[in-house]
């Protein structure tokens, strides 16, 4: 899940992408990434944030 402001061009593929939401996901459950909540919770306007960087 990402979205970026109309307009935006970017040439990021999806493994960056993935990466960029890992990095910036709301850790949940136990440190790191676990069977119940994955990498955590999505935070999306840090993830959209670090996109346009």
């Amino acid at each position: 899940l990402t979205l970026l402001p109309p307009g935006t061009e970017t040439d990021m593929d999806t493994s960056t992408i993935r990466g960029i939401l890992h990095a910036t996901a709301v850790d949940a459950g136990a440190v790191g990434y676990d069977e119940l909540y994955g990498y955590g919770i999505i935070n999306a306007y840090e993830a959209v944030n670090a996109a346009l960087q």
